[in-house]
């Protein structure tokens, strides 16, 4: 290790140390006098993305709150998240490094540092891995702060949405096996729409549910869904009795008058030999060497409607390169003004357009195409999520 290799691994190892032990509210400062000890840097500013991966806000710890934001698509800030590079921008008088803030795939916002000269290949490695232990203590936050939350908020959370959002794994995960990423619309008044995933030396286990009705009982009915799913899960039960134990908790829970629709993988890491279990759910789709095709897997009843309900195991294989879609109906089924609904065909093309694109971006994009297409009114929760097979 260069001399210079081992300054940047020190100036991040202290940072590491001091984010630790400041409260959330001293981020910044932190960051701050990191980056001014090690690169001369004279601002420091953090940028949240909001829960529609729209806007990228201003975290203000003091003063008035962040102003109307930064859009995603057509800014230097933009294409540095949606892109995941350091990007620098200006001259010899001003120049400003944007650092994604990202941890493993979820994609949290950008870090604008202002440098006093352009940085070099240390600079840069430097600027990435504070990007990245951000990300971690932003993610790790959560459990115990409001402060970052309540900046990526545009507007209000129904109190629907609210407990659905907490319910959300990390929203994006990359490895060397398995590429997962899920997005919900409307954000902010989601109800009965939810995704789950768990990865494991064995592979990856992934759901996608949809709760009967709307507003909080559908909230309530999905929170159990996802609920039971992982306490089977964790209890190291097989797929299909991870499903059973939410068909019996939502039976006991609500007596046969509500019920949730649900579709259950399980992928080996090393053979992609899938089991699958389709509660009644909308199908996925398999993009394969560049060809859309369903995903045809014959569903059994929704969960919470009887005691006796069988649910079928099916084995599929994936293969290396290999990218699934899951969805909810209510993308699909997202209509226009005239009422034509955005429809199967457009989600398939949708899928081979963005086959060059990484998961995250591939649902963040397919989200704006359903909001953009409905005019940003959804009658239903639309879901989806993308499972990039590696190996």
């Amino acid at each position: 290790m260069t001399g210079r290799s081992e300054r940047t691994a020190g100036a991040v190892g202290r940072l590491v140390v001091e984010l630790n032990a400041a409260p959330p509210y001293e981020l910044l400062g932190v960051v701050e006098r990191q980056l001014a000890d090690a690169l001369g840097a004279f601002s420091v500013r953090l940028w949240l993305v909001d829960y529609e991966e729209a806007v990228l806000s201003l975290l203000v710890l003091d003063g008035p709150g962040a102003d109307a934001g930064v859009p995603v698509e057509g800014t230097p800030h933009g294409r540095a998240y949606r892109a995941q590079e350091l990007i620098v921008v200006g001259g010899d008088d001003e120049i400003r490094a944007h650092v994604p803030v990202t941890m493993r795939a979820e994609r949290l916002g950008l870090l604008e540092v202002g440098l006093p000269r352009m940085p070099d290949d240390a600079d840069r490695t430097m600027l990435t891995a504070v990007g990245m232990s951000i990300g971690h203590v932003i993610v790790a936050a959560r459990r115990y702060t409001d402060v970052f939350e309540v900046t990526r908020r545009r507007r209000e959370l129904e109190l629907p949405a609210e407990l659905q959002w907490e319910l959300l794994p990390v929203l994006a995960h990359t490895g060397p096996h398995f590429g997962v990423a899920g997005s919900l619309e409307p954000a902010y008044d989601i109800g009965g729409d939810n995704f789950d995933y768990a990865v494991d030396a064995a592979g990856l286990t992934v759901s996608i549910s949809d709760a009967m009705g709307h507003g909080m009982r559908a909230a309530m009915l999905s929170t159990l869904v996802v609920g039971a799913q992982r306490n089977a899960r964790r209890r190291g039960q097989s797929l299909r009795q991870q499903v059973r134990a939410v068909n019996t908790a939502v039976l006991d829970m609500f007596g046969g008058e509500s019920f949730a629709t649900g579709l259950y993988l399980h992928v080996d890491r090393d053979s992609g030999e899938t089991t699958a279990v389709n509660a009644g759910h909308s199908l996925a789709y398999l993009l394969r060497d560049g060809r859309v095709g369903p995903l045809d897997i014959e569903p059994d009843v929704p969960m919470g409607l009887f005691a006796d309900a069988e649910f079928v195991s099916h084995t599929l294989r994936l293969e290396p390169g290999d990218r699934l879609l899951l969805y909810s109906d209510g993308l699909t089924e997202a209509a226009d003004a005239d009422g034509e609904q955005f429809g199967a065909r457009r989600l398939e093309r949708h899928l081979a357009d963005t086959a060059d694109r990484p998961a995250p971006e591939v649902v963040r994009l397919l989200t704006k195409a359903v909001s953009g297409f409905t005019d940003s009114y959804l009658a239903d929760d639309a879901t989806a999520v993308c499972i990039d097979y590696c190996r």
